[in-house]
Formats: structure tokens, C-alpha cells, sequence
């Protein structure tokens, strides 16, 4: 990943990224028990992108900053944990991020069974955050 992708990060933002994180989740529920898929789709994306800021903030002090969303996959790779936990954490953001342009540009709507999917995996990535941190 180029440095250009990165921004460097103070010492405790890891808080503010996981209270972002964490305020995303809530409404995602939120947005889950009302049916609005769409709205859960987006806030499931910002829910984990937050979660992996907080962790790559804490543990790498710097985080991801480009527009393709998907390169912050590089970043996870760069973290001091277990390979195969990471492997399995990147799959699930990936599964999460592969809807991202679907959720927020295209001219469809969102289904439930997709909605539901990137909310559990969002989740997923969310208590790895927390839990590591």
C-alpha cells in the first residue's frame, strides 16, 4: 500500500474511530429492524471501515485514506495478529466492501438477504475490533 493511502494518526484516535464504529452499528440495527435495507448496507460499510481505522490507528498508528475502500485490506495485513485471523477478518470486510458500490451509487435497491449479510459481517469485524483493542 502507498504511503499516499495512509494518514497518520495521533495517539487515542483508535478511541474516536470505534466509538464511530460502534455508533454505526447501533444504527444499523436500527435500520435492520425498520427494513431499510439500503441504510443498513451503508452504515454496515462505515461500521467496519470505522472498525479496521480504530484497529490499524492503534496498532499501526495511521490509517487508510483512499477513495477505494478495498485497499485498507493492506493495511489488516500489517497488523501483529495470527495470519489466519487475520485471513478470516479480511473476508469478512471484503464481503462487506464488495457491496459498497451497489449500496451507495447504483440504481438498485438493496435486498434484505444482502443487507442482512453485510450487517452480520460488519458485526463480525466490529467485536474483532473491540476485542482487540
Amino acid at each position: 500500500m502507498k504511503e499516499s493511502e495512509t494518514r497518520q494518526t495521533s495517539p487515542n484516535d483508535h478511541l474516536v474511530y470505534l466509538q464511530k464504529a460502534e455508533s454505526f452499528l447501533r444504527t444499523m440495527r436500527l435500520a435492520i429492524e425498520k427494513s431499510e435495507w439500503d441504510a443498513a448496507a451503508v452504515l454496515a460499510v462505515h461500521c467496519a471501515i470505522s472498525s479496521c481505522d480504530a484497529l490499524t490507528s492503534r496498532f499501526l498508528q495511521k490509517k487508510h485514506i483512499a477513495k477505494d475502500h478495498s485497499r485498507v485490506v493492506g493495511l489488516l495485513m500489517q497488523l501483529p495478529f495470527e495470519s489466519r485471523e487475520i485471513k478470516t477478518k479480511r473476508l469478512q470486510l471484503s464481503q462487506v466492501l464488495e457491496m459498497k458500490n451497489a449500496a451507495e451509487y447504483q440504481a438498485r435497491l438493496i435486498r434484505e438477504k444482502e443487507a442482512r449479510m453485510m450487517a452480520l459481517q460488519a458485526e463480525r469485524v466490529f467485536e474483532w475490533a473491540r476485542d482487540k483493542l
